[in-house]
């Protein structure tokens, strides 16, 4: 058995008993009992961190999100390309560049 670190914990009233009894239903220490469950928990959070890294990789073949989706999980609605009709646009007309294209033509009319 490897070298050992003394730790003093505090428990409530119902672990302490549910320790208790645990211990004495398998025949080993308390001391055991609670090795076993930091190892569950380490074991439990290196997998969660695998999970986590993996997710924000993401599968390596998928090409699109929606293949990496969870089936229980509903889609998300998609998101409107042009401005809500009650919100007020910043451009005079429908194309950005359509101010730039009549300076050009102007400039090349003029000259």
């Amino acid at each position: 058995m490897s070298k050992m670190d003394r730790k003093h914990i505090h428990l409530e009233k119902r672990q302490h008993k549910w320790l208790k009894q645990a211990a004495k239903a398998r025949g080993v220490p308390q001391a055991e009992i609670i090795r076993e469950a930091i190892d569950l928990y380490i074991a439990s959070q290196t997998a969660r961190a695998a999970r986590a890294k993996q997710k924000r990789a993401g599968p390596a073949n998928a090409k699109s999100t929606s293949a990496r989706r969870p089936s229980h999980q509903a889609p998300k609605p998609p998101t409107p390309a042009t401005p809500r009709a009650d919100t007020p646009s910043k451009w005079r007309g429908d194309d950005p560049n359509e101010e730039r294209l009549r300076q050009i033509e102007r400039l090349t009319a003029g000259g």
